[in-house]
C-alpha cells in the first residue's frame, strides 16, 4: 500500500515532468495512466472523462494559441493547392498537441489520487508535507484545511452552476444578462457560505512513510529523464 504522501510526491513529480515531456514521455505517461486505472478500477475512467471534458474551452484556448501564434511553417493542405494564410503552422499544431496531451493526463492523474485517497489522508498528508512552511510563520492545520474543503466544495459549486444554467437557458443572449448572471452566481455562492454550517475537521497525527517508499517518484522521474 503506497503512503498517502507518497501519493502526493508521485503527482507533483509526475504532474512537473509531463509539463517538460516530449511526446515519448507523453506516451510513456499516458501508458502508465492507463496501466493503473485497469489495475486500480477500470470504473474511475467515467470519472476521469468527467473532469477532461470540463476544461473543453481551455483546450480550445490552446489550439488558438499555438495554432496562430507559434511562428514557422504553415501547414500543407494538397486539396487547397495554394497554402492560405489563415492556415496554422505546422509547429504551432505539434506545440498544440503537446500540451494538450499533457493536461489531458495530468487532470487523469488529479482524479486517480483524489479518487485513491481519503480526505482524512490528503489532511494529514499536506499537514506532514507543510512542515517547512511552519519556519515561514504559515499555519499547516489551516493550509491543510482550506485545501480539502475546496477540493470538497467545488462539485457542489458545480452542480449549482449546472442548475442555474439550466433555469436561465436561452436567456444570456447579451452582456448585460451575463454580468446578471454573473452577479447572481456571486451572491448565490456567498449566501451559501454564509448560511454553511461549521463543520469539525479532525487531523490525525500524520506519520512518516516507510523510508523504501521514497525511491517511488526517484525512479519514476529517472525513468521520464532516460526517455526524453
Amino acid at each position: 500500500m503506497i503512503h498517502p504522501i507518497i501519493r502526493i510526491c508521485t503527482f507533483l513529480v509526475f504532474a512537473a515532468l509531463l509539463s517538460m515531456a516530449t511526446p515519448a514521455g507523453l506516451l510513456y505517461g499516458g501508458s502508465a495512466l492507463v496501466v493503473l486505472y485497469l489495475l486500480i478500477d477500470p470504473a474511475l475512467f467515467r470519472s476521469a472523462w468527467q473532469m477532461v471534458t470540463r476544461l473543453r474551452w481551455f483546450y480550445l484556448s490552446i489550439v488558438i494559441l499555438y495554432f496562430w501564434f507559434t511562428p514557422g511553417q504553415p501547414l500543407s493542405l494538397p486539396l487547397l493547392g495554394t497554402m492560405p494564410e489563415w492556415l496554422p503552422t505546422r509547429q504551432g499544431v505539434a506545440g498544440a498537441l503537446v500540451r494538450i496531451s499533457a493536461l489531458v493526463f495530468i487532470v487523469m492523474a488529479v482524479n486517480l489520487l483524489l479518487r485513491t485517497t481519503t480526505q482524512a489522508e490528503l489532511v494529514s498528508a499536506i499537514h506532514w508535507l507543510a512542515r517547512p512552511l511552519g519556519v515561514l510563520g504559515v499555519s499547516r492545520e489551516r493550509l491543510a484545511v482550506r485545501i480539502v474543503l475546496v477540493m470538497d466544495s467545488l462539485s457542489t459549486v458545480q452542480q449549482m452552476l449546472r442548475e442555474m444554467l439550466a433555469d436561465m437557458r436561452g436567456t444570456l443572449g447579451s452582456w448585460r444578462q451575463i454580468g446578471h448572471f454573473s452577479s447572481a452566481v456571486f451572491l448565490h455562492v456567498a449566501g451559501r457560505a454564509e448560511g454553511d454550517r461549521c463543520r469539525t475537521i479532525i487531523l490525525a497525527p500524520p506519520c512518516a512513510p516507510p523510508a523504501y517508499q521514497w525511491l517511488y517518484p526517484l525512479l519514476l522521474g529517472g525513468v521520464f529523464y532516460l526517455i526524453r
